[in-house]
């Protein structure tokens, strides 16, 4: 989920480097980051970079924890030289650049970790109503074993197919 969702510092960095216009020395071939020049990096820096963000960046409130995003930031700054330093580019990128790219990805992130958790909680929540259902209707059971359904819980249940 960390790369489909654009949790590391690869995804970090290229944001900060299109916020500010920077050619980046990384850019892909195609729309996938992760294949290319990336990987003709050494393989301690390319490791570094598709390291995801730290477990509690969409736990905090960004607005609220100005020292943890400007932490990260630092982190990404370190691992943004590494990589100009490999490459031979030199990227102009202040920190105020590097915390607006991960308020972006803390953003978004949130937004999607949001949609999962609701999608989680209404299954978790729908598994509870059908053994309570089952339990209710256990007495309308034909012989052949097949219990005769609602329209209501026929709808509910072609949501969770």
């Amino acid at each position: 989920d960390t790369h489909v969702w654009d949790l590391d510092y690869l995804a970090a960095r290229s944001a900060a480097l299109q916020r500010n216009k920077v050619n980046d020395a990384l850019s892909p071939q195609s729309e996938n980051r992760y294949v290319g020049k990336v990987n003709q990096l050494p393989q301690n820096i390319r490791s570094q970079l598709v390291d995801a963000l730290p477990l509690e960046f969409l736990d905090i409130v960004s607005s609220e924890s100005p020292d943890f995003m400007k932490g990260i930031a630092k982190q990404l700054a370190t691992k943004c030289n590494l990589v100009d330093e490999a490459t031979g580019q030199s990227t102009e990128v202040s920190e105020a650049s590097y915390v607006e790219a991960l308020e972006r990805i803390h953003s978004y992130g949130s937004d999607i970790l949001d949609v999962h958790r609701d999608m989680y909680l209404a299954a978790v929540e729908e598994g509870r109503l059908r053994k309570a259902e089952d339990a209710m209707t256990a007495h309308l059971k034909k012989d052949d074993g097949e219990v005769t359904m609602s329209n209501e819980r026929m709808q509910r249940l072609s949501l969770f197919r």
